[in-house]
This record gives C-alpha cells, sequence and structure tokens, in this order.
C-alpha cells in the first residue's frame, strides 16, 4: 500500500469526525490538496478516496461546501462524472448534488 493510499485512508477515518473534520478544513491548504488529487487522472483509486474524503466534508459543513466551489471544486468533478471509472462518477456525482442543493436551498427565487 502506498503512502498516498495511506494518507487518504487516514483522511477518510478523520473526517467521519467532527473535530477530524475541522482539523482537514482548518488547514490552510487541506480541501485545496484533495481537490488538486482529482486531476491526478493516471489514479483513478487515489481519485475516488480523495472524492470520497471531499464527499463527507461536503455533506456535513455548509461552511466547507462554500470553501470547496471558491476553490473549483465543480471543474475538478467534471471529468470524472463524463470520463471516471463508476465508483468515481458515483461520488463525483454526489458531491455535484449535494453542492447544487446547497445553491437551491440558498436562491430566493425557487
Amino acid at each position: 500500500m502506498s503512502l498516498t493510499n495511506r494518507i487518504l485512508a487516514v483522511l477518510s477515518n478523520l473526517v467521519s469526525t467532527s473535530e477530524g473534520q475541522r482539523a482537514v478544513t482548518g488547514s490552510n491548504d487541506g480541501v485545496l490538496i484533495l481537490i488538486d488529487v482529482l486531476n491526478w487522472i493516471d489514479s483513478p483509486g487515489y481519485q475516488e478516496k480523495a472524492m470520497y474524503v471531499l464527499m463527507m466534508i461536503a455533506y456535513r459543513s455548509e461552511t466547507d461546501r462554500n470553501t470547496m466551489m471558491s476553490l473549483g471544486i465543480k471543474s475538478a468533478l467534471l471529468e470524472p462524472v463524463l470520463m471516471g471509472f463508476a465508483l468515481a462518477q458515483k461520488r463525483a456525482s454526489g458531491i455535484l448534488e449535494i453542492l447544487m442543493m446547497e445553491k437551491c436551498s440558498n436562491d430566493p427565487r425557487i
């Protein structure tokens, strides 16, 4: 098991708790690094694990969803949605759905 794989596994466990999520999202580049992993097209396993961590973060915190949006997560998720493996497509679609529900709930026209 590679070091990157181990780190992503630890992050998955960390963000499952509120304290761990605050630690990951509170660091200067925590979310940005995870979004960067989505661009590693030669490592679909890493992409899937990073998407799992991002999905957990997005599901739990409006502030973190807004941070993700400002860091450009939507464009990073488009490639896995269109051309990724089945699990990557499912996770990327799930994150986009969470982000879109947030946008719809904040839109006064709806």
